[in-house]
């Protein structure tokens, strides 16, 4: 099997999709494989461990379906991840809702871009990626000040690269 897929437009994209729900997969169904797969090959890629930090970074729409999908993955192989929501739960609605009420159920964190006081999305990168990292280490109540205030436990490493903007 090939490891490159060939690019599509974001029309054919959804051209791609009606046509499968057409033949009787749901979209609910269709989120779940991508979003699993989306963790399988981050595992894979950064050695995930139990000591890993996961965090997510989601909008309200299906691409933050696959997030809540991925994360609820790394919950179920043992890592503790987060879920930076970055919108209002109130605008989540269909597949990625479904998605979003999964992983909250399975005990994945969600945080809102306003549970940390002030838009990180309008922060310098440098900001974001620290903010996120204490996040994932010690969650957002110690996030706030140097000093670990919530879970005893360090990851052994961080992987990925976030993006604020």
């Amino acid at each position: 099997m090939s490891r490159h897929l060939p690019l599509v437009t974001a029309e054919e994209m959804a051209a791609i999709d009606a046509e499968t729900i057409a033949s009787g997969i749901s979209g609910i169904v269709l989120v779940e494989r991508a979003g699993k797969g989306v963790w399988a090959i981050a595992a894979e890629r950064y050695h995930a461990g139990s000591q890993t930090a996961a965090v997510f970074l989601c909008g309200k729409g299906n691409n933050g379906a696959d997030g809540f999908v991925a994360a609820r993955a790394a919950k179920a192989d043992g890592l503790d991840p987060v879920v930076f929501l970055f919108a209002r739960e109130g605008d989540v609605s269909g597949e990625a809702l479904h998605h979003l009420q999964a992983a909250r159920e399975a005990g994945v964190r969600i945080h809102t871009d306003s549970d940390l006081g002030k838009s990180i999305l309008h922060q310098p990168l440098s900001f974001c990626r620290s903010r996120l990292r204490r996040i994932a280490w010690n969650g957002l109540e110690g996030s706030t000040k140097a000093s670990s205030g919530g879970r005893n436990r360090r990851p052994q490493r961080v992987f990925g690269e976030t993006s604020c903007r």
